[in-house]
Formats: structure tokens, sequence, C-alpha cells
């Protein structure tokens, strides 16, 4: 289910980034498409979106809701800093670049919560059968 989710961001992400400035004048205007690359950043932050909240259902569907407090404070932070640092030197596009770290912090640590509660399940199903 994650890697169909995946192809489809992905695919998704693909075509606005190939057609993203005639899609954004066909849709809003010449003006808007001038900020193309503010563009891009936000399809990063979807296809981002899109991942970390699959994996997010996949951590709340262990039943590790634990896990997911602390993963949620490191994003936060990670947001905050990185618009800290980012927002005053790029404007919007800092905002959205922020806003990808976040995201990407979100993802690497939901892989590695669900990394470890998949090697914990293999752990007791090898108890089990040695029993």
């Amino acid at each position: 289910m994650i890697a169909i989710g995946i192809g489809i961001s992905t695919i998704a992400c693909l075509i606005g980034w190939m057609f993203g400035h005639q899609l954004l004048t066909l849709l809003f205007s010449p003006d808007v498409a001038a900020e193309i690359g503010l563009f891009h950043w936000l399809l990063v932050s979807t296809l981002l979106v899109f991942i970390t909240s699959y994996l997010w259902y996949a951590i709340t569907a262990t039943g590790k809701y634990k896990a997911q407090i602390p993963l949620f404070l490191c994003s936060v932070i990670t947001n905050g800093l990185s618009c800290l640092i980012f927002v005053p030197v790029f404007g919007v596009i800092g905002a959205a670049v922020g806003a990808s770290l976040a995201l990407f912090v979100q993802m690497i640590g939901s892989v590695i919560v669900l990394f470890l509660v998949i090697r914990q399940a293999r752990k007791q199903v090898q108890r089990e059968l040695a029993a």
C-alpha cells in the first residue's frame, strides 16, 4: 500500500514538475507561474507529506502511540529551526524548504520506528517458534 501511494504521489509530482509552469499559467496567471521555484518546493513537500502520512498510519496501526510523540516533536523543532534560518534568507521558498526538511525528519524517524517494530515482532516470532 505504501509503495502504491509513493508511486502515485511520485507520478503526480513529476507531472507537476514537468508541466507546472503551463498548469500555473492556465489555472491562475503568468504572475503565479513566475514563482515556479516555490511550486517545485511545494511539490517536494507534497510528496513527503504523502510518504510520511502512509508511514504515520503504519505506526498507528502497530499501536506504538508513544513513539509518535517524540517523532512529532522532532519534526516540529526541525520545522521551527529551519524556518528561522531559511525564511529570512529565501522568503516563502525558505518556508517550503523548512516544511520539507521537517517532513524528511519525520519520514526518516517513522522508518526507524517501523524497523524497530518489525525487528521486535520477528524476535517474538522466533522465540515462540523455539519454545
